[in-house]
């Protein structure tokens, strides 16, 4: 459960001389929320913290903690700015349940609590946009066995609880609402199966899948796709909302499959072909933007999140690359976490961020947040910062 607000954090910040501080305004505050990466053998709490701008002081407002003693693990963490939400999905081995948190950032204490049964299989769970469907949630539990395959939803009673039900299928998956790779925890839960019907010349869902989906396919689409010796391999819709969606799939080459990402306009059921170079790089969609962030490999085929990212801009139909920069020369983690509108929040390491974004560059990234030295139960707090909201004046 949320904790009532906390006593604040000591917070030093300093200048820099690439960045000198700045703030949005002259007020404003920011919601930062904060989760460890999961691991076989720790699950930690989903903490919250107020970012005053004008003051530079940073305190904890709320907390939910999670036990992996008791069963509870986080299995994936989803940020929808556009509805102010927080969807935290959590397993729990103890009670056999799939339980999904969602959050009003507006009101921490506002939780909206679901339940699923849990099956013997993969549990995938879907938040929908619940301004245009009936049913706001859903968890699909896959399994190699088509008579143990279950998919289940949850709506709204009358008195605004929710209603649980078992489904034959979801009416209309493109409700389903994909952020894409959120966080830099282990991309699982973040994903549809999909298969391409050369025939109908559309991507649809594959038989593990109950979740009904259609993309038709341009002509122009089609022949990039059907002149490849094969099928693409294993596509999946990465990013889906009410305007467009990411689909990902493996391209058969001479010698390798080479990853390739196509942006769906819905209006418009046009295609686009994302850029990147790496087959691993990561992808953000927001209200107007779709992120694209180079990855690179190391050691045991880990891979780093860099500073380099291609934009692409909904509004516009631009694009262009920019890379985040910083006076530490040994910084190794880069993170958007947020862009609203010509506003973005990101994320070097232990330092916050803000800078223009438009159609065809990133300009003024300034220091809004030093956190190397603001730590909580031997953690640091800015470290560990995946999702950032604008909270209201």
């Amino acid at each position: 459960m949320i904790e009532k607000p906390l006593i604040a954090l000591g917070a030093l910040v300093s200048s820099l001389v690439l960045f000198p501080i700045a703030v949005l305004g002259t007020d404003g505050h920011l919601l930062l929320v904060s989760s460890l990466e999961q691991s076989p053998s720790s699950t930690n709490a989903c903490r919250f913290y107020s970012l005053d701008l004008k003051s530079s002081s940073i305190k904890t407002v709320g907390e939910i903690p999670f036990n992996k003693e008791q069963g509870l693990e986080v299995a994936r963490i989803d940020a929808y700015p556009n509805l102010r939400k927080l969807v935290i999905w959590v397993q729990n081995s103890a009670s056999s349940k799939v339980e999904g948190n969602v959050v009003n950032v507006d009101q921490l204490t506002d939780i909206q609590h679901i339940a699923f049964p849990k099956l013997a299989g993969i549990p995938r769970c879907y938040y929908l946009d619940d301004a245009t469907s009936k049913p706001v949630a859903a968890v699909e539990i896959r399994s190699a066995e088509p008579v143990k395959r279950k998919l289940y939803s949850a709506s709204r009673g009358a008195r605004d609880g929710l209603m649980i039900q078992q489904e034959e299928s979801i009416v209309d998956g493109q409700n389903v609402l994909l952020p894409g790779d959120t966080s830099s925890r282990l991309p699982v839960f973040t994903s549809i199966p999909l298969r391409y019907d050369r025939t109908g010349r559309r991507f649809i869902q594959d038989s593990t899948t109950q979740v009904r989906l259609e993309f038709s396919v341009d002509e122009k689409t089609a022949v990039l796709i059907e002149k490849e010796p094969s099928q693409p391999v294993s596509p999946r819709l990465l990013c889906n909302d009410r305007l467009a969606a990411v689909i990902i799939w493996g391209v058969p080459l001479e010698n390798h499959v080479e990853a390739r990402r196509y942006l769906f306009e819905k209006s418009t059921r046009s295609w686009k072909l994302l850029t990147a170079r790496e087959d691993a790089s990561k992808v953000q969609m927001f209200q107007n933007w779709i992120s694209i962030q180079e990855e690179c490999a190391r050691g045991g085929g880990v891979f780093r999140m860099t500073g380099e990212f291609t934009f692409y801009s909904r509004d516009e139909d631009t694009s262009f690359t920019w890379r985040a920069t910083s006076d530490d020369t040994l910084a190794q983690e880069t993170e958007i976490l947020a862009i609203w509108q010509k506003d973005l929040v990101y994320r070097i390491d232990t330092k916050l961020y803000q800078a223009d974004i438009a159609k065809d560059a990133v300009t003024n990234e300034r220091l809004i947040f030093d956190g190397k030295d603001v730590y909580k139960d031997r953690i640091n707090l800015i470290h560990e910062v995946h999702w950032v909201f604008r909270l209201p004046e």
